[in-house]
């Protein structure tokens, strides 16, 4: 579409809508606006995954000036069904001058994790004079932000770093499925010197990959295993 020639805008955006949810992706929306020019892409789904990329550029000449701005949020699981979640914003300027002089700044905060997740600040700047290039960056930790933790009700787990815990479970591989009770109750991360274990195993449908599941449950919490062959557990002191 354009007005008078002197604005343009196109747009490219898809819906999809199936029993599992809905996704909206744009593909591409530019607009064009005298010197001015604004590109964006990006999707929104049902699960509440989402990503907006937008750049703008202006051209006067002598000078060029462009900006960027991402803003995105996705969840995805370990092998127990534990959500991972991953959230980032980021902004980027850069000046340039007739070829000769560039100045560039970008920004970036990224939360990635479950439980006690760090929230990390990056900052980078850049100017050019020619062959000469200085680049400065700073990464600070702002802070701790409480996420939902994970459970660990059944298999093993790991310590990837940071105190971020994962399951071991490969859903590809599957097997039999030790439940974390007894003397295994100390890696389920909830409720470890609890003795009174009551768990509940049940059929959990089907994963996106059509693989049947287990859904285990015990403390008001539950995970999700796929290819589960056998399950065993030793619940000595307890019931």
């Amino acid at each position: 579409m354009a007005v008078l020639e002197v604005i343009k805008l196109e747009a490219d955006f898809e819906i999809f809508v199936s029993a599992s949810g809905w996704r909206i992706s744009l593909n591409n929306l530019e607009l064009d606006m005298f010197l001015f020019r604004i590109r964006a892409t990006g999707f929104l789904d049902s699960d509440g995954n989402f990503d907006l990329n937008l750049t703008g550029e202006i051209d006067l000449g002598v000078i060029e000036i462009s900006g960027s701005f991402h803003i995105f949020n996705t969840v995805s699981f370990d092998g127990a069904g534990n959500p991972i979640y991953h959230f980032g914003v980021s902004v980027g300027l850069r000046i340039d001058l007739l070829g000769i002089i560039t100045v560039s700044f970008s920004a970036s905060l990224e939360v990635l994790g479950n439980g006690d997740v760090p929230v990390k600040f990056t900052a980078k700047g850049t100017i050019k004079i020619v062959f000469v290039k200085i680049t400065i960056t700073r990464t600070i930790d702002l802070g701790v932000v409480k996420l939902p933790p994970p459970v660990f009700l059944a298999g093993g787990v790991t310590d990837i770093g940071g105190g971020q815990l994962r399951s071991t479970w490969d859903p590809n591989t599957g097997g039999v499925l030790p439940l974390n009770v007894g003397s295994r109750a100390n890696l389920r991360n909830i409720s470890e010197g609890a003795t009174d274990e009551l768990y509940i195993i049940e059929p959990g449908g089907f994963d996106d990959e059509g693989r049947e599941l287990t859904r285990v449950k015990a403390f008001g919490r539950s995970n999700t295993f796929a290819n589960v062959t056998e399950i065993t557990g030793d619940f000595a002191g307890g019931g």
